[in-house]
């Protein structure tokens, strides 16, 4: 009896954990109701209705490979790439569950992208990270580089080879979509990492006050080239794999779950833009709003935005979420994902988005607290 007993038990841990757990600590929806004010006669006269557009942000899963941690021997390397790409498989079932309208994944989709030399164990790598995050034909996925995809601070052919694979198979490194009558800019943030100390370096030029990398002024005549004749800029929503500068000790919200968001860099990595960057992402774009990973923990900060030139805009700040990272292996104890509505606004300036965050279990409290009393009680029972 008492084996039988064990045997049930386990029965129900299992699906207590791995199922009703999970799926209920994802009992997030999607913000709507913040936007109910906003569904009346939209002023963009191409405003199809007024439904709100919902977009799944996904930040960091950095799907691991037998490299991702060089101390692990083979045998407990691949327990822990099965423990984790199980937890981001359901994690993407839950997310994909809420049924958005597009994706944004904000880079660092392969943890050891960067380094994958071969071809084809480049492909196999991509190809299972594709094979694990499915999207329904026809739903926009949209990718953003990260420093894990391509290498930060790298001048070495390996360091062009991560970009152009890249490109291959994710896409272009800045580029725009319109999603439910919002600008969606992505940018190529370990890039403009690269341009920003390349142009400080150079001799011929003494200030940065008014630098505007190519790649920046291409994607803005893109985005303007997408308004109407006649029409008003549409509010545009930033992505960016590594967050904007802000003063160090910035208080991140309470989501967050320790510490704070502090400037930094090293070999590959760098934790936030520099200053004369930021403030020129926020100068060209002028964004309603920004979202960041990189970091791997939730943060909420509010960047201070100049008077537009033409008055037309009041807006004087703009907020930044750091979204939590998808994976249970990056440092966090609740990852999770965010949801944004989008909704044609009622005026010109009026708010038009709304998100809210989805926090996904403790998976290693779950082993902890849970499977570890109950394997403990299982050996005693049978010895």
């Amino acid at each position: 009896r008492p084996i039988l007993f064990l045997q049930v038990a386990w029965v129900l841990f299992v699906l207590r954990n791995e199922l009703e757990v999970f799926y209920r600590s994802a009992s997030c929806v999607w913000p709507d109701r913040a936007l109910d004010s906003l569904f009346v006669r939209p002023y963009c006269p191409s405003a199809q209705n007024s439904d709100p557009a919902h977009v799944l942000i996904v930040a960091d899963p950095q799907m691991l490979d037998e490299d991702s941690y060089p101390g692990r021997g083979p045998w407990l390397m691949m327990v822990t790439q099965f423990i984790v790409d199980m937890f981001l498989r359901k994690a993407w079932h839950v997310a994909m569950a809420k049924q958005p309208d597009a994706v944004v994944f904000l880079g660092d989709m392969l943890d050891n992208g960067r380094a994958k030399r071969e071809h084809k164990a480049y492909l196999a790598y991509v190809q299972k990270f594709k094979k694990m995050f499915p999207a329904s034909r026809g739903l926009p996925v949209f990718y953003l580089p990260g420093n894990h995809d391509v290498w930060l601070g790298g001048s070495d052919e390996l360091s062009k080879l991560a970009r152009a694979r890249y490109q291959t198979y994710f896409g272009p490194l800045n580029h725009q979509a319109l999603i439910g009558n919002h600008t969606l800019a992505f940018i190529d943030a370990p890039g403009l990492v690269e341009e920003y100390k390349t142009h400080t370096q150079a001799s011929t030029v003494p200030t940065v006050e008014h630098w505007v990398p190519q790649s920046i002024r291409e994607l803005r005549k893109v985005v303007d080239m997408s308004i109407p004749d006649g029409a008003r800029p549409w509010p545009l929503v930033l992505f960016s794999h590594i967050p904007l500068a802000r003063p160090d000790g910035t208080d991140c919200g309470p989501l967050r779950e320790k510490g704070t968001l502090r400037a930094g860099r090293g070999l590959g990595y760098e934790n936030t833009l520099s200053d004369a960057t930021s403030k020129m992402l926020l100068d060209t774009f002028r964004p309603s709003v920004i979202f960041s990973g990189d970091d791997h923990d939730y943060c909420d900060v509010t960047h201070s935005v100049a008077a537009s030139d033409d008055r037309t805009s009041p807006q004087t700040t703009v907020h930044e979420i750091s979204v939590k990272s998808l994976s249970m292996a990056m440092g966090i104890r609740r990852p999770g994902f965010e949801l944004l509505s989008l909704a044609t606004p009622r005026t010109p300036w009026s708010p038009s988005f709304a998100h809210a965050p989805c926090v996904l279990p403790d998976q290693i409290g779950v082993y902890v607290w849970s499977y570890a009393p109950l394997a403990a009680a299982t050996l005693s029972a049978l010895f």
